[in-house]
């Protein structure tokens, strides 16, 4: 599922350094798509997050924007799963 801008979701730009790592990146997003830690979906804790490539493979922990701009020179994407269901729910945020 993907969300669209008006429930939360869309595309953002965050500006973080090129040393920023995945966690760096995943932190940032959160605030972004959860501000206060909720959305029109719940609360950020009812949540698992993971950021993947282009290739919707989940990038590893050691992963930094150089590394994955090095690899893909595009944007990446936050995932987003309910602790509970199956459902995914995938939010862009550019690198």
């Amino acid at each position: 599922m993907q969300v669209r801008a008006n429930r939360g979701g869309g595309c953002r730009n965050v500006c973080l350094a090129i040393s920023a790592t995945k966690r760096d990146i995943i932190s940032a997003a959160k605030t972004l798509f959860f501000p206060g830690g909720i959305s029109d979906l719940g609360q950020a804790s009812e949540f698992g997050f993971n950021l993947v490539d282009v290739q919707r493979e989940i990038v590893s922990d050691s992963a930094t924007i150089a590394s994955l701009y090095e690899a893909t020179r595009v944007s990446g994407n936050l995932t987003t799963e309910p602790l509970d269901t199956d459902v995914h729910v995938q939010s862009e945020v550019t690198l």
